[in-house]
């Protein structure tokens, strides 16, 4: 067996003699093979294979800590050579606070690593809730330029608008006549079909496929999914914010399957709707 001798200080004579000559040629070994130096007190990781092995089979700290001061009673001295409790305690210690260190150091710039990492993200949150804000309101104010208002008119003045409104009418039909057989003619000025075969609204936008509905529906960024009504039911729907007026409600031309539907809000600015048809092919 090994046997290995660690404290021949506190052994008498006889066991400094005998670890004299150890001690002398480890220390030619170095002189002789400086990668063989380099290998022992350079690489810290040089163990790290055998030491992952024991690791893994005694399956915790405490049971690594046990099987190597088990190891040292065993196969050294360290335990039966010293005299003195104390000196086996202060090299242990030594050992420990030496690694302490330079595993508080690690830390403290992990720590600071993740600081300005979640400072970083903190900002980009920041300023893409200030872009969405913004967007949104810009959004609201072409809503509201667009809606209409209502005037109270005269009955002369009202006469007057449906007159007006009549001859407007009929230069329509008859300039929409030409414009037909201008498209006749030319096939090269035919719009694209809608994107995603769907269409966009003033409130929301919206795809398909023969199978499915896909609707996406803005809303004031930074809502929490629980601030979000959607009710799904076989050939109706209502989507809003609680506490809102409805964004959407009404009624599907066909029916649906609502056990099949499911929505989620998209960066909390976005409510994704997807809708399953009863009937594919509609």
């Amino acid at each position: 067996s090994i046997w290995l001798l660690l404290c021949p200080a506190s052994r008498g004579p006889s066991a400094r003699a005998a670890w004299a000559p150890t001690a002398l040629l480890a220390a030619r070994a170095r002189e002789r093979w400086p990668s063989w130096r380099a290998a022992m007190e350079g690489d810290p990781e040089r163990f790290d294979g055998m030491l992952l092995n024991v690791a893994q089979q005694a399956g915790s700290i405490d049971g690594i800590l046990d099987c190597f001061f088990g190891f040292l009673h065993r196969k050294t001295d360290f335990f039966t050579g010293a005299q003195d409790e104390k000196v086996c305690e202060d090299m242990v210690l030594k050992f420990h606070k030496k690694h302490w260190k330079v595993g508080q150091k690690k830390r403290h710039e992990i720590q600071e690593k993740n600081r300005i990492a979640d400072e970083e993200r903190k900002a980009k949150a920041e300023a893409q809730r200030q872009k969405d804000e913004e967007e949104y309101r810009k959004r609201q104010e072409e809503l509201a330029s667009k809606t209409s208002t209502i005037e109270e008119v005269t009955d002369e003045e009202a006469v007057a608008i449906k007159a007006n409104k009549q001859a407007t009418d009929e230069e329509g039909a008859e300039k929409k006549d030409g414009d037909d057989e201008d498209a006749k003619s030319d096939d090269g000025n035919k719009e694209p079909p809608p994107e995603g075969n769907g269409g966009t609204t003033d409130k929301y936008t919206w795809t398909q496929t023969l199978g499915a509905l896909e609707l996406f529906v803005p809303v004031r960024p930074g809502l929490k999914a629980k601030q979000i009504v959607c009710d799904i039911g076989t050939d109706s729907l209502k989507v809003g914010v609680k506490g809102d007026p409805m964004i959407l409600e009404g009624k599907f031309h066909a029916k649906i399957k609502p056990d099949d539907c499911m929505w989620t809000l998209v960066d909390n600015k976005l409510i994704q709707i997807t809708i399953e048809k009863f009937d594919n092919m509609k």
